[in-house]
């Protein structure tokens, strides 16, 4: 693996990394292609889907005492915990543009 590709899959969270790491496995070996060329496009696939991912932070769905709630954490696992399961995953820029009319103001976990 090129020290780039590496660099940058240090930055994605365990989900990404995982659908990377299958995206990779399914080019090398359908198309025959060698790793490090798999990799490559797997990472411009998994960008093309997830244009964030490499930001440092994921941005979820969550239930929180009765209520829908959006999170953004870089801990997936602890999000996970406090608020005892995530229901999906979300596009932070669909997210604003869709929920808050373009802009949003984030205030800390109460």
């Amino acid at each position: 693996m090129t020290s780039l590709i590496a660099d940058l899959l240090g930055r994605l969270d365990t989900e990404r990394r995982y659908e990377f790491e299958e995206r990779a496995g399914t080019i090398e070996f359908d198309s025959g292609v060698p790793r490090d060329e798999a990799e490559a496009l797997a990472l411009i696939d998994l960008l093309r889907s997830h244009p964030a991912a490499l930001l440092g932070f994921t941005v979820l769905e969550v239930q929180g005492n009765g209520e829908s709630r959006v999170v953004v954490t870089t801990d997936l696992d602890a999000a996970e915990a406090h608020f005892g399961g995530i229901q999906r995953f979300v596009e932070l820029a669909e997210l604003v543009r869709t929920q808050f009319g373009g802009i949003a103001l984030i205030t800390p976990l109460d």
